[in-house]
């Protein structure tokens, strides 16, 4: 759409994208209030796609009609076709032009284009645009809009009513009136004028003191100049400023002036009063009630920054601060969002600074991990085709087995933890002694690489998951083959037994998972909507429940029976490779290829903690039986112990535990802290003065 042109003032063309609608109105008031008409031409989503239709020749007509085009330079400007075409036309037509930068965008422009950046600052960016208009239009007035602003088609901005206090003219205007000073307009009340729109009000060059007496909405949603009487409304500002004396004698008139004055200033001063006691109680518009609002603000914003300090800290190696700071981010956290945050940096902080959680030894992509069922011992497969079983506690003694041919890709103890069952690359399942490591039994048969091997609960039987497209069950006693699991579309990429031994739950690269009937070998159910590869799938300590982990990025939950889904954990930023639930079915712990394992409360479905530190891949998480600590294996090649706590009272006590010692003073001051030393520090003080 365009603008009639006014007296006087200079047609500029702007080129927008339509989701900067609100920049582009905000440009347009800001032109006619220095005398520069816009002119607009309305676009939809789908013209600045590419599909123009006759949009074109009304462009084409507009620009040549302009003296000169700005370019409202924003990322959603950068990807429309329509503003490219225009460009391309303007520089065709070799019209005056000019780039704003209203938002940071990655836009190559040419060099001979003045650019007028407003991002970095706004006032600065606002004097360059009127000193390069002047440049560019010297034959246009630049200081003022047209007497008949307000009877344009298009307004500056719709809803509003403009009160505008004009500069006075131009010797090279149409009146004869010479240039009044800005002192001289204060002393004399300058010339007001009123524009009227719709809805609301808004004030422009207004004298500053006066703005704060006048900003009352407008009633209606349409408002007609004859209606608001447009000369009267000028008479009444276009007063003169009063001196405080003035004001002052006339109040005193007012007060004393009939019995009806002074009912009414006792009235006054009741209110007064009455607003007085209000804001000095504890109610909600009480003062005390504001401060602790306040208060509970400047804490919020506090905490954020500690815990970015921290985080920032932990990352260039200076983990003592990171964790002084993070307990100081916890302790201010506002909110359950600030809370996680901040809980989420001292435990990354904690964690890192007890480096004895890191067990090393494997010299490659460690596949998989797992407690030993007493909670003493951990067991590790990998890539570098061995498997180890680690003891815990101090001296760490490990146990090597090394007895395959292809990489081994998980090992898992039975429940009395006499064997060990290893799944590999070569094709084969292996049983070894969990005491001397020694071979026991191999079990043959599958034509692909194995991807799984698991135990029943009873210690009876294997089943195993293959490349092959099947999943075999084995009698443990004497390696016999009881039954072979057909039907499925692709490689299988994980299998394991129900609780009770009865139903079989699998995984596979056909984006499905299925529950199988070990006796009769039928489909039970098929568990549908994983938009990648299923890697994983787990039954909860009970078996009412299932757990699928997928490539897609996302956790499913299952009821175990029916295969009806339940719900959906996101968050993990790449490809999930496992999950298992803890031992009270209330969490559910994860392992992804973004490096991190999260621990995530099943019944909300809320990211309760994440589990930073690997520098690779994270294939496997799992919890220790009493629920109090869990394992991860990463392409890193170390195993990580992660000490869980029930509470953040428990993480608080424990990061104090590992502190060498407290922030100083001038930290204090450098974090914006209190100078006040916590009572928790008061041990370090002993421990100087001892020294």
């Amino acid at each position: 759409m365009g603008l009639s042109r006014g007296r006087g003032m200079a047609n500029i063309y702007i080129s927008y994208s339509n989701r900067d609608e609100r920049a582009v109105l905000g440009l347009k008031s800001w032109l006619r209030e220095h005398g520069y008409e816009a002119l607009l031409v309305a676009r939809v989503k789908q013209q600045e796609q590419g599909a123009f239709g006759d949009l074109a020749p009304v462009l084409l007509e507009a620009i040549n009609k302009s003296e000169l085009v700005i370019f409202l330079v924003t990322p959603f400007w950068e990807a429309s076709k329509l503003c490219q075409w225009e460009l391309d036309k303007v520089q065709a037509l070799k019209k005056a032009h000019m780039a704003i930068l209203e938002a940071p965008a990655n836009v190559a422009l040419a060099d001979s284009i003045a650019v007028i950046d407003m991002t970095r600052n706004r006032d600065k960016g606002l004097r360059d645009l009127r000193e390069e208009l002047k440049r560019l239009l010297p034959s246009a007035s630049g200081d003022k809009p047209s007497d008949n602003a307000h009877e344009t088609s298009e307004l500056p901005l719709q809803g509003t009513v403009i009160a505008r206090h004009d500069r006075g003219k131009t010797k090279g205007s149409s009146t004869k009136e010479g240039a009044v000073s800005p002192a001289q307009q204060r002393r004399e009340g300058g010339n007001r004028t009123l524009k009227i729109l719709h809805r609301g009000i808004r004030w422009s060059a207004f004298p500053g003191w006066l703005t704060g007496f006048f900003k009352i909405p407008v009633a209606g949603t349409k408002i007609k100049e004859r209606a608001m009487g447009l000369s009267s409304l000028q008479k009444k500002l276009s007063f003169k400023r009063p001196s405080f004396t003035a004001i002052a004698k006339r109040i005193v008139d007012w007060l004393t002036g009939g019995t009806a004055r002074m009912a009414g200033a006792a009235f006054l001063l009741f209110v007064f009063a009455t607003a007085i006691i209000a804001m000095m109680s504890d109610g909600p518009l009480g003062s005390k009630s504001v401060m602790r609002k306040e208060l509970a603000d400047v804490k919020k914003r506090q905490s954020l920054f500690l815990t970015r300090i921290s985080n920032h800290l932990r990352s260039t190696g200076d983990v003592q601060t990171s964790l002084l700071l993070g307990l100081e981010a916890l302790e201010g956290a506002q909110g359950e969002e600030d809370r996680f945050k901040a809980r989420d940096a001292l435990y990354s902080a904690f964690v890192k600074e007890k480096k004895g959680l890191i067990f090393r030894g494997h010299d490659n992509y460690v596949s998989g991990a797992m407690f030993s069922f007493d909670g003493h011992y951990l067991l590790s497969s990998s890539w570098d085709r061995t498997v180890r079983i680690w003891q815990i506690a101090a001296p760490r003694r490990v146990q090597i087995i090394d007895e395959h041919e292809g990489f081994v890709n998980t090992a898992r103890f039975n429940h009395q933890q006499t064997l060990i069952l290893t799944a590999a690359l070569d094709n084969k399942a292996r049983l070894f002694s969990s005491r001397t490591g020694k071979l026991v039994r191999v079990l043959k048969g599958h034509n692909h690489d194995l991807t799984s091997a698991s135990f029943s609960k009873d210690g009876q039987r294997i089943v195993t998951a293959s490349g092959d497209q099947t999943a075999r069950v084995w009698e443990v006693a004497g390696g016999k083959l009881l039954r072979t699991f057909l039907g499925h579309k692709a490689a299988l990429e994980y299998a394991e037994f129900s609780p009770d031994g009865r139903r079989i739950a699998t995984a596979c690269d056909d984006k499905m998972a299925r529950i199988l009937d070990v006796e009769s070998g039928n489909q039970l159910a098929l568990l549908k909507g994983h938009k990648d590869i299923v890697r994983m799938v787990r039954y909860d300590p009970a078996g009412k429940l299932l757990v699928t982990a997928s490539e897609d990025k996302s956790v499913r939950i299952w009821e175990a029976r029916s295969g009806v889904f339940l719900r959906a954990l996101r968050g993990h930023e790449w490809a999930v490779l496992s999950a298992e639930f803890s031992p009270d079915s209330k969490h559910i712990v994860t392992a992804s290829k973004d490096n991190t394992a999260r621990i995530w409360d099943v019944e909300s479905g809320r990211v309760l903690q994440v589990l930073r530190g690997h520098k690779g891949i994270v294939s496997t998480a799992s919890y220790s039986p009493d629920g109090r600590r869990i394992v991860t294996a990463s392409g890193d090649g170390t195993l990580r112990l992660w000490p869980l706590f029930s509470s953040d009272e428990a993480l608080v006590k424990a990061a104090r535990k590992t502190a060498r010692r407290c922030l100083r003073q001038e930290e204090r001051k450098k974090y914006f802290l209190s100078e006040k030393v916590p009572d928790w520090c008061a041990r370090f003080k002993r421990r100087t003065i001892r020294k």
